[in-house]
């Protein structure tokens, strides 16, 4: 599989139809208000998160890839009792917008990472000691201060980027060695020696996006391609519909296949 949105040849034709099928449905606010979103939406970083669990962190991890713009977001799970929980109050819903996967390894995570095209960059501490201590010296290191000059950009040579976050206790994991292309971290200059989750990947992923904002990202693809635009866009119309579904079944039924497909957000199964 792909990290790639992908969608069946026989499947093609039906491309966008959904959007049109609920236009009577859906007010113009609401579509104007989607087309404004996707605007902003950006694929060429996705966030990674390694066998975190608490709640809360998710929660507001997957709130501030969708305020900021990020589409994808994906979770790596070793153990199969552990999974992502969100806290509906801190969430806000964010979830039901983005396109989220699970990965069972971290080879599985990031061989495909790898062979589509991302720099693997894992976060920690500016010592990385705690978690990692044998990338030491090993791999190129750049802090959040420093993602905006030309080494990083030059580092990157328009690739896009996928940003990995550890467990909240025991960090990053060292099956990303072979896979890793650098670390970056959080620039801090108090007593504290780390960050809570979800506030590292806000300021970083807060920091990535003023940087694709500026276009300080050159050659990275930082925007949706028309064919992830009209996915998500049916995807989004038929999260706004709950009963979209009963609407295709009686009225539409040709549509079945290919609503089944995009509700789901089978278009991006990288796993």
């Amino acid at each position: 599989m792909s990290m790639e949105y992908q969608l069946p040849l026989h499947l093609e034709e039906h491309r966008g139809s959904l959007r049109a099928l609920l236009d009577d449905i859906l007010t113009p606010e609401r579509v104007a208000r989607f087309s404004t979103v996707l605007n902003g939406r950006s694929r060429c970083v996705v966030p990674v998160f390694q066998d975190t669990h608490h709640c809360h962190n998710i929660s507001a991890v997957l709130r501030t890839a969708d305020a900021l713009g990020f589409q994808d977001a994906l979770f790596v799970y070793q153990e199969e009792y552990r999974k992502a929980r969100v806290h509906d109050t801190v969430e806000r819903g964010s979830s039901r917008w983005l396109s989220l996967r699970r990965a069972s390894t971290v080879r599985q995570c990031a061989e495909r990472l790898k062979a589509d095209g991302y720099a693997v960059a894992l976060v920690s501490l500016p010592s990385f000691f705690d978690s990692a201590a044998h990338y030491q010296h090993q791999l190129p290191m750049f802090s959040n201060m420093e993602l905006s000059g030309e080494p990083f950009a030059e580092f990157l040579g328009g690739r896009r980027l996928a940003v990995v976050f550890g467990n909240e206790s025991e960090g990053i994991s060292p099956d990303w060695t072979p896979f890793a292309d650098l670390y970056c971290y959080v620039t801090m200059t108090g007593f504290v020696e780390s960050l809570n989750l979800s506030v590292c990947a806000g300021i970083l992923l807060a920091r990535l996006r003023e940087i694709i904002d500026s276009g300080g990202l050159p050659c990275v693809q930082t925007s949706l391609v028309p064919n992830e635009r009209e996915l998500l866009l049916d995807h989004w119309c038929v999260q706004s519909f709950p009963n979209a579904g009963q609407l295709v079944n009686i009225k539409y039924s040709i549509l079945q296949e290919y609503f089944e497909f995009v509700s789901k957000g089978m278009y991006f199964r990288p796993f």
